[in-house]
């Protein structure tokens, strides 16, 4: 019996000396060669929540609660609330869902979809509350969401389609996929960036976002956004040859061309990615800066972007 306990005991020990040698290295290596841009890049956000436009706060806010860093984050936005007129407002309720619990996650939401639903709303406005209902993931099905999502107008009809393809049936995720082929590049585009925010794409999706992003001319003004879906969702090998593109937008992009590939680049970014992202939190747009700022806080602050994938 003594025999068992001893070898339990000795099992038990070098367990937690190689644990202790697997958990020590990460830190040490990360006190010693990113605290400070860590650091420099939550007051890049926190310098956008307070001094940015209205939706640079909103980007910088949100960087802020993805990487953990949330404290003062609320009480911020809940302020904004109190005077924020649309279309600043859904921004505000978009960072304020994702603060909370369920219940008053529930409640902005609820507000948000009230934006939409409101015809007197103007599109830009109600288009906004729908793009904001994809992102936080809401699939609440309704009549008037279903008609836009049929016969709505170019982008309208692509973010109602996007709230849909959130429920995550084949069916749904197809009625988006369609719009790939659409002759209205913005709105295959666009259709690109709606998937980017899927968990996952299926394989007749992924095959028309290959090929609508192959087709794409490249001098397309939002061609940017197919490329960073196409890249978030290809598998590895896939991604090697996509990566150079993205990293072409992220060193001689227009602003938004910048924005969109750093998200992009973030989803599979490891620590040797800093090397492109690094340069861009001195950019002269603050929305550049914010982007940088949370792709690479996505990398020094979730264990998977360390290269152990």
């Amino acid at each position: 019996m003594l025999k068992y306990v001893y070898c339990g005991v000795l099992a038990s020990c070098i367990y937690i000396a190689l644990f202790a040698d697997t958990a020590s290295a990460k830190p040490d290596e990360f006190s010693s060669t990113h605290r400070i841009l860590e650091n420099r890049c939550v007051s890049i956000l926190w310098s956008g929540v307070r001094n940015g436009k209205q939706f640079e706060k909103v980007h910088a806010g949100e960087g802020l609660l993805w990487n953990g860093f949330s404290k003062g984050v609320k009480s911020t936005f809940l302020n904004e609330l109190k005077t924020a007129e649309l279309p600043y407002r859904i921004g505000v309720l978009r960072v304020l869902a994702q603060c909370d619990g369920r219940y008053e996650r529930a409640k902005y939401i609820e507000e948000v979809r009230s934006i939409f639903l409101s015809t007197g709303n103007d599109q830009a406005q109600r288009e906004t509350a729908l793009e904001t209902l994809g992102k936080i993931r809401d699939a609440q099905k309704s009549d008037a969401l279903v008609r836009v999502a049929e016969a709505g107008d170019g982008t309208f009809k692509t973010m109602a389609r996007w709230v849909l393809a959130n429920s995550g049936k084949p069916k749904d995720e197809a009625m988006l996929a369609e719009l790939l082929d659409s002759p209205d590049s913005p709105v295959r585009c666009q259709t690109g960036y709606c998937l980017r925010f899927l968990d996952k794409l299926r394989p007749g999706t992924l095959q028309k976002l290959e090929a609508c992003t192959a087709r794409e001319p490249v001098v397309s003004a939002q061609r940017m956004f197919l490329v960073s879906a196409l890249y978030v969702h290809s598998p590895k090998s896939r991604r090697a040859i996509i990566k150079p593109e993205l990293l072409k937008y992220i060193a001689e992009g227009s602003k938004d061309e910048k924005y969109e590939a750093c998200l992009g680049l973030s989803y599979w970014a490891n620590s040797a990615d800093i090397r492109y992202l690094e340069p861009l939190l001195d950019d002269k747009e603050l929305d550049v800066r914010i982007s940088a700022a949370n792709a690479i806080l996505r990398i020094l602050c979730h264990p998977k972007h360390w290269g152990y994938r």
